[in-house]
């Protein structure tokens, strides 16, 4: 055991104990693949666990190694993705599927720095294959990690700045016992994830009694960070355009947040005129057939409300950037998760007409 980690013993007893039973997680006798270990953790960054595991058990059965992986679209990929969220992380995966089969042979290095490598291997997701997959001894440094350690050993620094980042990434090592280091590791995490929170429930913590911030009583003012940006507020209008058994959609071009992502056409602004609008970039007056429900939806840091509406015209018309779709390959699309919430609106609205 680490001798400047007093507590240690505690920790990994309760984590043995304690640990949440996730499918990305090994047990006696029955180890993951490096490939897991690493989906995992990439679907694991600002994504609750729990949220994941459908997501990751669906992932491993569509793409089970790199090399399907690899030969996928991107578009599979990120309908494979749908919901998650942040969606260059299915496209990072991608990319560094390709790159493992161009110079790995589709298998990933045991090596950080040839894992350092790999497109989008960061620090963090470094440090979680070579700790996790290949049980040896580096710092997986993620938010759970810094909220402990900024109260265990009192570093009042802003967590967000990089410099303090890379204080965290030495400080764990230090800590890091050579002894089944990974163990350490994702205990670090699991305490963070479930006792050590934002507000942290020190009365069961099984390493208080070590915690320098518990001892001056200011667990719960760390860690310190920057303000996050401020929320900004969003009306948009979409458009439902049908024609026949079609409607129009596009996908979102690269560089924007939610690239590659397919969304009905929209309108920003609580007073634009969409029929006008309309209007002008079909060249043709189109029928409204009503309103719909509006939906709301947060992302980044934006709140979003989208009020869509049903219009039809007599013929498919030309509109730079989108495409007629028939309604019943509208699934088969990875849409952004307010117009994927739209699109299933739309679906059942069509399937009710139907029945009347």
């Amino acid at each position: 055991m680490a001798e400047n980690f007093a507590g240690l013993a505690d920790l990994v007893s309760w984590f043995k104990k304690s640990k949440r039973p996730f499918p990305w997680r090994g047990s006696p006798g029955n180890s993951i693949s490096p490939y897991a270990v690493w989906v995992s953790e990439v679907m694991l960054q600002q994504t609750r666990a729990e949220v994941v595991i459908p997501y990751f058990q669906s992932w491993m059965k569509q793409f089970p190694d790199i090399t399907s992986l690899a030969q996928a679209s991107e578009d599979e990929v990120i309908k494979a993705w749908e919901g998650l969220g942040y969606y260059a992380r299915p496209r990072r995966l991608l990319r560094a599927a390709q790159y493992l089969m161009a110079h790995h042979s589709g298998n990933i290095p045991s090596s950080p720095d040839l894992l350092a490598k790999i497109p989008g291997f960061g620090p963090y997701t470094v440090g979680a294959v070579a700790s996790f997959a290949f049980h040896q001894k580096a710092a997986a440094v993620d938010g759970n990690v810094m909220r402990f350690l900024s109260r265990y050993l009192l570093i009042r620094d802003d967590i967000g700045t990089p410099s303090v980042q890379e204080e965290f990434r030495r400080r764990t090592m230090e800590l890091l016992p050579n002894r089944e280091p990974w163990v350490v590791m994702e205990a670090m995490i699991e305490l963070g994830a479930v006792i050590c929170k934002r507000q942290p429930l020190c009365t069961i913590c099984p390493v208080r009694t070590a915690c320098r911030a518990f001892g001056e009583g200011i667990a719960a003012e760390l860690p310190r960070k920057s303000p996050a940006k401020a929320t900004i507020r969003l009306t948009r209008k979409a458009v439902v355009l049908k024609c026949g058994e079609k409607v129009l959609v596009g996908q979102v071009p690269l560089g924007q947040v939610m690239a590659g992502l397919f969304e009905f056409p929209i309108f920003e602004g609580e007073q634009v005129d969409v029929y006008h609008e309309l209007g002008v970039c079909l060249n043709e007056k189109p029928c409204l057939l009503g309103s719909l429900d509006i939906i709301r939806y947060v992302f980044t840091h934006y709140q979003v409300t989208l009020q869509p509406t049903l219009w039809e015209v007599d013929k498919n018309i030309e509109w730079p950037g989108y495409k007629w779709v028939a309604l019943g390959d509208l699934r088969q699309l990875p849409f952004s998760s307010g117009h994927r919430r739209l699109c299933e609106q739309i679906l059942r609205y069509f399937d009710e007409m139907e029945k009347m």
